[in-house]
């Protein structure tokens, strides 16, 4: 495994489309990388990597990171999109520690950006999407449905329940309450019964249980160079160290999940262990570090069981126990174990598309960096970013750590 102790980000920004002042990916995607670059005190022809993720919903083109390069007229020396499904966003933090590390380029330009809520509903398409074409799609089943038979899993074998699921959505909207972007920000607080009388989706799955869409669009992006190399760029704000990453990737669709026959995530279980276990434990295992050291997780689930397992597989509370240890308010807000999704997760914030992986990204950065746009977490120093990719498919982790933390 290579080491990315010794790759630090100093720079990072956002940019928000409205529904009264909409913009096309490529637009986001430049007001992000402005920002960036000039919080790192970096000019555009400093940069010799670029990273993209897929391309977003709202233009399809393929290659999409050559499209962006030429727009803005970067000549990148390295350069190509990671398409780990949508977690490959997340992955983007251990492509450029690599490049910066090995010397092969530095320093790296990660961006992101989507706008699908803006342009024709997607919805009706992506119900279809991660669904094998032959042995899965003929039959009717489609994507919410797919999370729909881990969550009756979770709770024939853990005894899961409904109001269970139900307090994640509850936690997700106290926390994306204060951001002003959050698709559900201005809604007001949610009900567990509220939550339990939601018209259904995919059985036990309600309509909040599973991510809205929204916002209008949003972009990201995140600058990485050598931490040696950092000392000579004027950048505005705290160095952020990339202290750990993971990667583990099982399946692709739900019904050729590997531990159906046996896999090292596990034997005998089915359907309620992801490798989120194992692309934690590597990123735990090169930080140096383990979850009691995580002061905030923001952590793309999509859907609220799914954030169940993600707890557990996370190691921030025992297997089996997430429902339990989420009733007991352990992701609440106020008064609770672990920050979790501090912008309101997927559930509130919302998903715009691809940048989803990426707006969970900056907010980790912001947290850290002490710049929410909302909820705030007080004294955060380390924190973990994960990326999960269709049918609990595809995990990515990141540790990422303040200069100057306790360790």
């Amino acid at each position: 495994m290579v080491s990315t102790s010794t790759a630090s980000i100093i720079g990072w920004g956002e940019a928000y489309a409205t529904d009264d002042d909409p913009k096309a990916p490529l637009e986001l995607a430049g007001e992000a990388i402005r920002e960036t670059l000039d919080r790192a005190g970096v000019e555009k022809d400093e940069v010799e990597g670029f990273l993209t993720g897929w391309a977003p919903m709202a233009d399809h083109r393929p290659r999409y990171n050559n499209i962006m390069s030429s727009h803005f007229n970067l000549t990148p020396s390295f350069s190509t999109t990671v398409t780990f499904h949508s977690a490959g966003v997340i992955s983007m933090f251990k492509y450029a520690a690599m490049a910066v590390t090995m010397g092969i380029a530095d320093p790296v330009l990660c961006v992101q950006s989507d706008a699908a809520a803006s342009f024709d509903d997607p919805s009706g398409g992506m119900a279809g999407t991660d669904v094998d074409p032959v042995f899965e799609d003929p039959y009717g089943l489609v994507y919410p449905s797919a999370m729909a038979l881990i969550a009756r899993r979770q709770m024939a074998e853990f005894g899961v329940t409904r109001e269970q699921m139900a307090e994640v959505a509850v936690a997700a909207r106290e926390w994306g309450m204060d951001h002003p972007h959050a698709t559900f920000g201005d809604a007001g607080p949610l009900t567990v019964q509220e939550v339990l009388d939601a018209p259904p989706v995919a059985e036990p799955l309600g309509l909040y249980d599973c991510v809205p869409w929204g916002p209008a669009g949003t972009g990201g992006a995140f600058l990485v160079t050598s931490t040696e190399n950092a000392a000579s760029y004027d950048f505005d704000g705290p160095r952020i160290d990339i202290l750990g990453t993971g990667e583990y990737s099982t399946h692709e669709y739900v019904s050729a999940r590997p531990s159906l026959r046996t896999a090292a995530v596990s034997a005998p279980d089915q359907l309620t262990h992801t490798g989120a276990q194992e692309s934690s434990r590597r990123a735990y295992e090169q930080a140096g570090l383990g979850p009691d050291d995580v002061d905030v997780a923001e952590v793309t689930y999509l859907f609220s069981n799914i954030a169940l397992l993600l707890l557990e597989d996370l190691g921030f509370c025992e297997k089996g126990q997430a429902g339990e240890f989420v009733e007991n308010g352990g992701i609440a807000r106020e008064g609770g174990e672990l920050a979790f999704n501090t912008h309101g997760g997927d559930l509130t914030f919302g998903q715009p598309g691809v940048s989803l992986w990426m707006n969970t990204a900056v907010e980790c950065l912001r947290q850290i960096s002490g710049e929410p746009l909302g909820a705030s977490v007080s004294d955060a120093e380390i924190g973990l970013v994960h990326g999960m990719g269709s049918t609990c498919a595809c995990h990515s982790t990141v540790l990422l750590g303040r200069e100057g933390r306790a360790r």
